[in-house]
């Protein structure tokens, strides 16, 4: 600034930064693991959207859509692989949670990610003892018996029952 003096001392430095809050994550949490103790998601990478960087995550949990979501932050992230301990978080085995994250950045959070669904539960056994029925089987049919598998926390909701063609190995 100057008057009919000259010129007056430099303002202190300031700076601008041209930024907005973080794009929606381009994809959902990806399941990677599940037992009855801790669950293993995986998120986008934190990156450069909207002129900043996001710096970390907000992940946040429900058990269903009528209550508000918890906000998690006592998990451990490992290259964009969030594990949540159930004793930590308060989790209980057999339930079913719902999550969802935002990326957040120097301007705020971005709009949540779309939402998965996992139950905190180990896996079920395979069945055993799968025999034939040959009462029942045909020219045409096989009919196929075994045992139901172990109830873990959760119920069993089905089966896949693979066959090979008699090609080496090639099930389908």
């Amino acid at each position: 600034m100057s008057n009919i003096k000259g010129w007056s001392d430099f303002s202190e430095v300031s700076y601008i930064l041209s930024a907005y809050v973080p794009d929606k994550p381009n994809s959902k949490p990806e399941f990677i693991s599940v037992d009855a103790d801790s669950i293993t998601l995986s998120l986008s990478s934190l990156s450069q959207s909207n002129g900043d960087i996001a710096t970390h995550y907000a992940l946040y949990m429900q058990t269903d859509f009528t209550g508000t979501p918890t906000l998690l932050e006592t998990y451990t992230v490992d290259n964009n692989n969030i594990t949540l301990v159930a004793a930590d978080e308060g989790l209980t085995a057999g339930q079913h949670y719902f999550f969802y994250y935002e990326l957040v950045n120097s301007q705020g959070n971005s709009p949540a990610s779309d939402i998965i669904e996992i139950a905190l539960a180990d896996y079920p056994t395979a069945p055993t003892t799968l025999t034939k029925d040959d009462l029942m089987s045909s020219e045409n049919s096989i009919f196929i018996k075994w045992e139901s598998a172990a109830e873990t926390q959760i119920n069993v909701i089905g089966y896949e029952l693979w066959m090979d063609r008699g090609s080496d190995g090639y099930f389908s």
